[in-house]
């Protein structure tokens, strides 16, 4: 049940090993088992349910439902589901089924959305959702990347994770182990039931399948693609998922490291020839020059304090080709408890957070996107029930999510998708893996 799994042979760690519970069928082990673990990620380990949490289901298939219904009650979790069929009806009781996701939001807000539905239906989960909710959407992206969200809808205070069923066992084997041992011990207890699969198909049908599902057209391939020996199945395409204007300005504004420059190759791989660079520190000559090998135009203006009318003279100038504001900021030290909630905090931040809350209060730059990224453990550290609530709301103010009729402003926050603690050292190609899903997150999610 990971990469590889419709190869003829293939070789996985020895540590996500574990042995089938006696009950389950073979085909139940194939249609259940790996719903139970996808429903597990998407409440626990992006989640984060504790009992008395209200959890939404906002479509997907009878098996990851049914999944997401027991493992939502073991913890505790009272469940609600937005049900489209008959059959999705005999999983909970009357009064916890929906026809539409707008009955719920007369209430409180429920503090989880398990999303597997459509843009639109996604929208209205997202409206559902309490003050400092998590909305985790459950889809997958082989064929387009990570799917589109509208993220004007977003609302303060909310967490948004993606997690793609099919590269759940990209945790690692260890942790996939652990998990499926934690199923199987449950399914043999009694505690979670087993769904038997009701039709099995060959691979071809598959194939088919998944062709029709995801639109193929006539420039496209679905083919089994080797990934590190492994086979799985993709979706070829000629060009990148995103496309930026050679002839448009990008703006980034940063600490000299350790965001800026990778935002900056990403940006130019995909089509930036206009770099406008705003930097606390200096940034290194070679890497600069290797833009201007490739035929980009870059400018770089070092700001070393709080000068914002000068930023403001500064963006004035590149206004008319300007197409998009990247700020990123990272915090390269932790901040104990004490210093996170003081006024200490807030003042240690750089000019340009004070420049881009100005921006986004006066709506004074228009543009096609405007990106707030940004890798601060200070926050998701602070997980304990006295302070997770407070974090929440300090993670927000930073982000300085005001949005105005003139931006489409996403905020992405990577300690929110990465886990961090006080021994975490990211490596130089976890920080570029960081900062991949984090642009697209952000920018594949506004649509461009």
């Amino acid at each position: 049940m990971s990469l590889g799994e419709f190869g003829t042979v293939t070789r996985y760690n020895d540590d996500a090993l574990v042995k089938t519970a006696e009950q389950l069928t073979l085909t139940s082990a194939a249609y259940s088992v790996m719903a139970f673990v996808v429903a597990h990620a998407a409440l626990h380990n992006y989640g984060r349910i504790r009992k008395g949490d209200k959890i939404l289901v906002n479509g997907g298939s009878y098996g990851l439902i049914s999944a997401c219904v027991q493992m939502a009650h073991l913890a505790g979790a009272e469940v609600y589901i937005v049900a489209d069929s008959m059959a999705q009806r005999v999983v909970l009781a009357e009064d916890h089924i929906f026809p539409d996701t707008q009955i719920i939001c007369k209430g409180s807000g429920v503090d989880v959305v398990v999303n597997s539905s459509s843009s639109i239906a996604a929208d209205r989960g997202v409206e559902c959702l309490a003050s400092f909710g998590k909305f985790v959407d459950v889809r997958s992206s082989a064929a387009d990347g990570l799917p589109q969200f509208e993220l004007s809808r977003v609302k303060d205070n909310m967490t948004i994770s993606f997690l793609d069923p099919y590269h759940v066992s990209a945790g690692g084997a260890a942790l996939v182990g652990e998990t499926l041992q934690k199923v199987m011990r449950l399914v043999e207890d009694g505690k979670l039931h087993a769904k038997e699969c009701s039709r099995v198909y060959s691979l071809s049908q598959l194939q088919d399948a998944f062709a029709l599902v995801l639109g193929v057209d006539q420039s496209e391939t679905v083919m089994m693609r080797r990934i590190e020996g492994e086979e799985i199945m993709a979706i070829t395409r000629p060009t990148h998922l995103i496309s930026l204007d050679s002839g448009g300005a990008y703006v980034i504004l940063g600490e000299s490291d350790p965001l800026l420059l990778p935002v900056a190759h990403w940006m130019v791989e995909r089509g930036a020839r206009d770099l406008w660079l705003f930097s606390q520190g200096e940034l290194e000559i070679s890497t600069l020059n290797s833009f201007k090998a490739k035929g980009v135009q870059v400018t770089v203006r070092v700001c070393d304090s709080p000068d914002i009318e000068t930023l403001k003279r500064e963006m004035a100038a590149i206004s008319p080709s300007l197409k998009g504001i990247v700020h990123c900021t990272a915090s390269s030290t932790l901040t104990s408890h004490e210093t996170l909630f003081s006024n200490e905090a807030t003042q240690t931040s750089s000019p340009f957070d004070h420049f881009v809350s100005s921006l986004h209060g006066t709506g004074s730059v228009k543009t096609d996107f405007f990106v707030t990224i940004r890798a601060s453990p200070t926050v998701a550290i602070v997980h304990d029930e006295e302070h997770s609530r407070v974090a929440g709301s300090f993670r927000d103010v930073l982000s300085g999510s005001r949005i105005t009729s003139n931006n489409v402003i996403a905020c992405v926050d990577l300690s929110d998708i990465m886990s961090f603690d006080e021994t975490t050292k990211l490596s130089a190609t976890q920080e570029q893996q960081l900062i991949n899903l984090g642009f697209f997150l952000a920018l594949r999610c506004t649509a461009l």
